[in-house]
Formats: structure tokens, sequence, C-alpha cells
């Protein structure tokens, strides 16, 4: 065989293309005669026939002993890329994948991907609202807890809310507000909580509640100012327009003084009197009268409970001369 021209026939794939083999030669090999497409494992003689270049007659060189391999394809890996013509390839295992042929081994997810199949070409992203860890060895994504949340793909943990804001339920995308009324204090919360009585919150959102002015009133989940109600003044009995008088020094008893401002005293009830914080400089209740301290208006406010009915209040203002 003048000029003859080696082919490394060992590499050679045999599912190859016939220009494919004839590329892999140093000389000018013109053809590839395939036999069979159904080959089966075991070894076998290869005989390629080519034709020199400078014209001379086709010959044939030939190998024994060769054993077909082909390249694991997608999905699959082998220690050395290949397997027997006939055999299987392994499987990549749940989280992992191989994307390209003749791999020999399988790559595993990053956090934030997985893989629920075996042999996948590509590991897939975990949505919005779940997370997964690196590692996770083919189980699915988790679902972000109450309290948290993720609104990107492919992520490996979720976000806690922030405050102000809440999530009550499992595998959300975002927050939401606390509205007008409520408010959240702190981080992760699953819930607001109402503005506390005596106490207001305005706008959404919110991480505190504001106080009502001293002394005013709201009710839980008031959401303005306006809900804080001025405290309640307590009545005084109205004053009447006749003035009794006592001379200083002197008494005067709490029925007389009862009956001279007009007021239903019963037989049997009890006559009592009630002498004024801002008063007592100018007189002061005495058993069952007031006596008079100096000159000046004392304001008393006389009560008649009768045995029967309801008590009856009024206030007198009285002159000392």
């Amino acid at each position: 065989m003048g000029n003859s021209q080696e082919v490394n026939l060992s590499s050679i794939d045999p599912f190859a293309s016939d220009l494919s083999i004839i590329g892999q030669s140093s000389g000018n090999i013109s053809d590839v005669f395939q036999i069979s497409d159904a080959m089966q494992v075991g070894v076998y003689r290869i005989t390629v026939s080519y034709q020199n270049a400078d014209g001379s007659a086709a010959a044939t060189a030939s190998i024994s002993g060769i054993t077909l391999t082909v390249r694991c394809d997608v999905g699959t890996y082998s220690t050395d890329g290949n397997v027997p013509v006939g055999s299987s390839c392994t499987q990549a295992p749940l989280g992992t994948y191989v994307s390209i042929t003749g791999q020999t081994s399988a790559t595993p997810c990053n956090a934030g991907y997985f893989a629920i199949s075996l042999a996948s070409t590509s590991c897939i992203p975990s949505p919005a609202g779940k997370f997964s860890a690196a590692g996770n060895g083919g189980v699915a994504p988790s679902d972000c807890v109450a309290g948290t949340y993720q609104p990107s793909q492919g992520q490996s943990s979720c976000l806690d809310a922030p405050a102000g804001t809440y999530v009550s339920e499992t595998g959300a995308h975002a927050t939401l507000d606390c509205v007008a009324g409520t408010f959240s204090a702190s981080a992760r919360s699953i819930s607001c909580a109402q503005s506390p009585a005596n106490f207001y919150v305005t706008t959404n959102a919110a991480t505190a509640a504001t106080a009502c002015p001293s002394g005013y009133t709201s009710d839980a989940g008031s959401d303005a100012l306006s809900d804080c109600i001025a405290p309640a003044v307590a009545s005084v009995p109205p004053v009447v327009k006749s003035s009794p008088f006592i001379l200083k020094g002197k008494k005067r008893t709490i029925k007389s003084i009862a009956v001279e401002i007009k007021m239903s005293v019963p037989a049997k009830a009890k006559v009592t009197a009630n002498v004024a914080k801002a008063s007592k400089k100018f007189c002061v209740v005495s058993g069952s009268s007031i006596k008079a301290l100096k000159r000046g208006t004392c304001v008393v406010t006389l009560k008649v409970v009768p045995t029967k009915g309801s008590a009856k209040t009024k206030a007198a203002s009285i002159t000392i001369r």
C-alpha cells in the first residue's frame, strides 16, 4: 500500500458521519462504508477503504479488536464519558444535572435552584415566594414562612417583613402595609396590632402609635387625632337665683336653706350640704347647720334624700354678712 496513511481507529465514533471519520485521518480518505446502524456490544474488525492522492487504485486498511463506544448523552454520565455500544450511562441523580455530552460526573444544583427529576439537563430556579438551599438533594423548593417573603426567582433564602408591614401567609411574593389605626413595631410580623385605647395611628406602614393629648381618651383602633375626646366635665347643679344669707359667726339649718331655695323636703327626708372647696374660708358644715365664718359668698350643694323616691341636689349661693 504505497503512500499509506494512518487512521486512529480506536477514537472513531461509530455513529459519527462519514466525513467526520475521514477528517480524523492524516491522508486523503475518500469514503467510509458503514455496514449497519444496529451495532451491538462486542469486539469488531474495522476496515477503511481509501485512494491515494496520486490517484492510485483503492486500497484498504483494517484493524481488529476494536470495542465500539458511544458518548454519554446530556442528563447522563460515566467514569470516562463513554460506554460500550448497547450499554447505558448513569442518570444524573436528583439535585444534579448534566448539560453536555460525554461527561464524567453530574453537577450539583447551585443554591436557589433545584432538580427533582433524574437525568436532568439543567436546574430550575426557585419561584418567587419560595427558596432552595444549597445541596437540596432534589427536594422541591420550600415556601417562605409567614412573616417572610421573596420577590425574586432563584433565591436561597427569604426576606423578613420590615417593621410597619406584615406577611400573614406562606409563599408570599411581597409584604402588606399596616393600615391606619394599626401598626407593627418589629420585623417578621405576621399581623398588625390595633392602636391601643387612648392612642391613634394616622398613616399606613406605621411602626408605632401616637398618644392622645394628656387627659384625652380614644377607642382602640383610632386612626385620627380627632378620635381623641376631651375629658368630660362633671356637671354642677345650677345655682339658684335666690340668695339666702347668714350673719357672720351665726348658724342656719341646712333644711331651712333648702326650703328657701324651693327644694321639696318631704317629712323624714335627710338633708345634707357640701361646701365648695373655694368657699370653705367663708362657711362650714356644722352638724345639720351651716356656720358663717367671714363675710363673702359661700357656695353650697344641698342634697335631699326622701324615704321613698330618688335624691335631689341643688346648689345655693349663701351671702355671709
